[in-house]
């Protein structure tokens, strides 16, 4: 038998007006995030692949994944949903953005208004909207069934993802070399041809964006958080956060 999913925690939902114009770099929640955009259309960039997203679709990011907002020529609107849920392993990358239909946006609406109570009836009942969303995807990827194809990603992209899901935030280059059978030069090629960053950066990068998740939407202590991310004492990652943002980790928590 197989283990039972569950939702570990719940950490937001949200709605969002994007103006024409809008540009940015984003990285996404801890554990999951959906999207489901109500209005407009936009080109959409996660870890170097490619989408054209208009209302109606659905959007899966997972563990602070990197995406860019490319461009957008009229106005943009989207509902979100974030949630902890070790065990639930994200679409495939085919299945990664796709048509809903009118029930996931009624779930999608209903969520808003049930995160807004913030009582324990209400969060019982936003968890059943949410897996009502994750049933809609897993049949979805049980109908394209053996038709899923292997996508072809750059070798970088396939490094993060990886390191994503082993939670291993601090690799040195030797690990990395070693766990992907490459040498360091090529290694440092592949991610600046992907990200224009050396390996290092790249992942320090990918490190302080995870541990601002974590300080805006979990639960963890700035000790836990530290560990989390792979640090030997809380100092040497306040140190670094300080470092890389110009403030301390306490300055994102709410």
């Amino acid at each position: 038998m197989k283990n039972f999913i569950k939702i570990d925690s719940i950490t937001g939902a949200w709605k969002f007006d994007r103006d024409p114009g809008h540009y940015r770099h984003y990285a996404s929640t801890p554990g999951h995030l959906i999207h489901l955009v109500t209005a407009g259309s936009y080109h959409l960039r996660i870890s170097g692949r490619d989408y054209q997203v208009s209302a109606g679709d659905l959007i899966y990011y997972h563990e602070s994944e990197a995406y860019e907002w490319v461009a957008n020529a009229e106005k943009v609107q989207y509902l979100s949903i974030a949630f902890m849920a070790s065990e639930l392993q994200p679409p495939p990358i085919q299945l990664r953005v796709l048509k809903s239909s009118p029930t996931i946006r009624e779930n999608f609406e209903k969520s808003l208004r049930l995160a807004s109570e913030a009582n324990q009836s209400s969060m019982l009942k936003l968890q059943v909207e949410i897996l009502q969303v994750l049933v809609f995807l897993e049949e979805q990827k049980e109908e394209v069934g053996t038709t899923i194809r292997p996508v072809e990603t750059s070798f970088w992209w396939h490094v993060e993802d990886t390191m994503r899901h082993n939670l291993n935030f601090r690799p040195t280059i030797n690990s990395l070399c070693k766990l992907h059978k490459v040498s360091s030069t090529t290694l440092i090629r592949k991610c600046q041809e992907a990200t224009k960053l050396n390996p290092l950066k790249r992942v320090q990068e990918i490190r302080m964006h995870e541990a601002v998740g974590l300080l805006k939407y979990s639960d963890f202590s700035i000790t836990k958080i530290s560990e989390y991310l792979g640090y030997g004492r809380i100092h040497e990652f306040s140190s670094e956060f300080s470092k890389y943002f110009g403030h301390p980790p306490s300055t994102h928590r709410k």
